[in-house]
């Protein structure tokens, strides 16, 4: 789960004019909601829907998923098209929450969408896309997304059209970022930012996104709680021993449930983290 632009900046984009048409980011299974581990929801069963990044290695969201399931959930996966514009995404997720409600009339859906999927989901919860009209209840979690966009993708246009469309909705000017849209009335959003800078992961930098890209004062103004990790980018879902760490798992705990059990030392009363993990968060 990487980002071309932060730090290539203008270079990065001038050179996706040499870049092949139809680049795949990523090897993909076929988009759409998938069952995981503990199978596909019963009528009127909480549900949770984990919806992934950029160039997504889908491991890396196994135990965010098995964290979910812990806590009670049905865990699903949205799996989308990461080249194409990310309106496409929305309207795809946006179709697929609509027939699951269909299906199996959920009274509440939690998605947790990491790095760019959070502004795939949160479009997706958007007035725009009519799920208004749902009886369901959503809660939205976006962990490390970058809602204030790339400046350097502001010039994937150089790329002649040869370059993934998915450049065109990261820019900081483009659209799909200056205008969010506004959250349906039966959906909240708590946001998770990371302080990625100097952070890293299996030996490799995971400082992918900045803080200030992860932010926009239309988003901003619009969540119900906004917390700020000390965690990487891919770290915040998952350590270097494949689990959810401390920060992520509270605060999982604080808006999902406490189905699974606390992480070691976390407090009880979810106002007042404990004194370790004081250091990995802090709320907004």
């Amino acid at each position: 789960m990487s980002y071309p632009f932060p730090r290539a900046r203008l270079r990065a984009a001038l050179l996706l004019c040499l870049l092949p048409a139809g680049l795949a980011l990523a090897d993909d299974p076929p988009a759409g909601l998938s069952a995981r581990a503990n199978g596909w929801p019963r009528v009127g069963e909480p549900v949770a829907v984990v919806v992934h990044g950029i160039d997504p290695i889908h491991a890396d969201l196994d135990p965010l998923e098995a964290d979910l399931v812990g806590r009670g959930f049905r865990v699903l996966r949205f799996v989308y098209d990461d080249r194409a514009h990310l309106e496409r995404g929305a309207e795809a997720f946006a179709q697929a929450l609509r027939d699951l409600c269909a299906a199996t009339r959920p009274r509440y859906v939690a998605v947790v969408a990491h790095s760019m999927g959070g502004l795939v989901a949160r479009r997706a919860l958007t007035t725009a896309h009519g799920l208004q009209a749902l009886p369901t209840r959503f809660r939205l979690i976006t962990i490390a997304a970058p809602f204030g966009g790339f400046v350097s993708a502001n010039f994937s246009w150089l790329d002649f059209g040869l370059g993934p469309r998915v450049y065109r909705s990261l820019g900081s000017w483009s659209r799909f970022i200056r205008r969010p849209g506004e959250l349906i009335p039966s959906a909240d959003h708590v946001k998770l930012e990371t302080l990625e800078e100097g952070k890293r992961l299996d030996g490799e930098d995971d400082a992918k996104v900045k803080l200030r890209r992860q932010r926009r004062k239309r988003i901003d103004r619009a969540v119900r709680r906004r917390h700020v990790l000390a965690l990487g980018h891919v770290g915040s879902v998952r350590d270097a021993q494949r689990r959810v760490p401390p920060g992520t798992r509270l605060l999982l705990w604080v808006y999902l449930g406490n189905r699974a059990p606390l992480p070691p030392g976390a407090a009880a009363d979810p106002r007042r983290p404990a004194a370790g993990l004081g250091a990995l968060l802090t709320g907004q």
